[in-house]
């Protein structure tokens, strides 16, 4: 998995940075507080700029979806 996201994550020949989302449901298997992807997740997030958590109150889908936006540039 880090391999193949290595390739994802490079940066891009005009300089761009990669932008990398995580979704997941919470309280099922793939969420990360149950250790779904732990070490995989740490990896990424040790040499990310930012990281941010939306929970599922209401209102944080606009709150991500804006913070994808500002990313974008």
């Amino acid at each position: 998995m880090i391999q193949r996201m290595g390739r994802v994550l490079r940066r891009k020949a005009d300089h761009r940075r990669a932008r990398f989302a995580v979704l997941y449901v919470e309280s099922t298997i793939e969420d990360p507080a149950q250790g779904a992807q732990e070490t995989f997740l740490e990896e990424i997030t040790e040499v990310a700029d930012e990281v941010r958590s939306f929970g599922s109150a209401s209102g944080t889908f606009v709150a991500a979806v804006e913070f994808l936006r500002r990313l974008g540039g």
